[in-house]
């Protein structure tokens, strides 16, 4: 009687440990990556476009100089609409060769969880 009756007590404690557990943070993570359409450069910088994701909250656009986006080197554009699919970068320098790249983000009890960045 004994050993079923802490058999019982193990597995309500053991359900109620996994009700308590926050799983949105693991389903964010699979958020589906986008990847970069076209890319044309005009008049002192550039307009980048991508496929559209769903269940997501926005984009992020990093564009550098270098070539593994060091930080001294690399600007990071926030789309907050999931349904854009451009975005004109102006003021960059003419003689300069830039790098581009994206990925997507959704924001889920006010915690951000990013999608793998696109091929630069």
């Amino acid at each position: 009687m004994k050993k079923i009756f802490s058999l019982l007590l193990s597995f309500i404690m053991l359900i109620s440990i996994v009700s308590l557990v926050d799983f949105s943070a693991f389903a964010a993570s699979k958020l589906p990556a986008t990847s970069i359409t076209s890319l044309s450069a005009k008049d002192n910088g550039f307009t980048v476009k991508w496929k559209k994701k769903t269940k997501i909250t926005g984009y992020q656009i990093q564009y550098s100089t270098s070539s593994k986006f060091s930080m001294k080197n690399t600007k990071t554009v926030k789309i907050k609409k999931a349904k854009t699919a451009s975005k004109k970068i102006t003021d960059l320098k003419s003689s300069k060769k830039y790098y581009v790249r994206i990925r997507t983000y959704k924001i889920v009890k006010k915690k951000k969880s990013y999608s793998s960045w696109s091929k630069k």
